[in-house]
């Protein structure tokens, strides 16, 4: 922001830096939250991946490499986009920049000959699309202060298996902004249903598969599973599709957060300059108004002459 023009009386000037300073805690406020709503999402994303590492790895037991999820169903030529925006503003472009992103997946699936139907998430994200005319099947809410809880990446995992199970669509895709540093972030489209073991594939492919599935030396000694395999097999696939579902609504928050934490320093940052800027500009205008009624006291009792005597 470039230093503002500092004129006006004294009275004019001492009325924007009491609006000023009245702002800066909401700014400081604003802040604290959103460096706060960051670290939980970092930290619970952390906690994410090693619940995935470790699904993987129960999947990687000789017990359950033969066993796959029932997959007889009819196929479909629909498919189902989650556009993860925000629930709330001052987080600059963020949320325009993913809208722009799911309109050219949308562009990319239709081309292809696909039906796609489009869910939203966060308030103003719904904004966008309706501004933009992108019709909706479905819009949900997102925390405005905290993080996503993991019951909503349950529930909507467990909507799209059950569709996708049925026959309903044939993948379930998300748009949304990945994490890449404080106050960076660019839009993504992953693959959600089917899911990878690799994680969110991207929309284009799987890629290799990951290196807890390679072959490896047997552990010592042989784990010992009682559980019935294709149970098992079928629980924990579930539970890494939720996870990769409940990946994208963290990684969204995270930079969501990020962006708006940043936004929220440079405006304290601005704000605090202003400040010493209109605390200075206001001393000066009493000075510069103390001197002239002195000069015009003077004058007045005959101690100096007027300019024009």
């Amino acid at each position: 922001m470039e230093s503002i023009t500092l004129r006006g009386t004294g009275e004019q000037i001492k009325g924007r830096l009491e609006n000023i300073r009245s702002i800066e805690p909401i700014l400081i406020a604003l802040r604290t939250i959103a460096l706060s709503s960051l670290r939980a999402a970092l930290k619970r994303l952390e906690n994410v991946n090693l619940y995935h590492a470790q699904l993987v790895q129960v999947l990687a037991l000789p017990h359950l490499r033969q066993h796959k999820s029932p997959t007889a169903r009819r196929r479909s030529r629909r498919r189902a986009l989650l556009i993860v925006g925000s629930q709330r503003g001052l987080c600059g472009p963020f949320t325009s920049t993913i809208v722009d992103a799911s309109e050219e997946t949308l562009r990319e699936l239709r081309a292809a000959g696909m039906e796609v139907e489009v869910m939203v998430l966060g308030e103003h994200g719904r904004r966008e699309t309706r501004r933009r005319g992108l019709e909706t099947t479905w819009e949900g809410a997102l925390p405005v202060t905290s993080v996503p809880p993991f019951g909503m990446a349950a529930d909507l995992a467990a909507t799209g298996l059950q569709r996708y199970e049925a026959g309903e669509l044939d993948a379930f895709y998300a748009t949304y902004n990945h994490y890449l540093g404080a106050g960076r972030y660019e839009p993504r489209t992953v693959t959600l249903i089917p899911f990878t073991l690799s994680g969110t594939g991207t929309l284009a492919g799987t890629g290799s598969p990951p290196d807890h599935l390679k072959e490896e030396e047997p552990a010592w000694p042989p784990p010992i599973v009682e559980t019935d395999a294709q149970s098992l097999y079928d629980r924990v696939t579930t539970q890494l599709a939720v996870l990769s579902f409940y990946r994208v609504l963290l990684e969204s928050a995270a930079a969501e957060q990020s962006a708006r934490f940043q936004l929220m320093e440079g405006a304290s940052q601005n704000s605090r300059r202003l400040i010493e800027e209109l605390t200075l500009a206001y001393h000066t205008a009493r000075q510069e108004a103390v001197t002239e009624e002195v000069l015009e006291l003077a004058a007045s009792a005959g101690l100096i002459r007027g300019e024009h005597s």
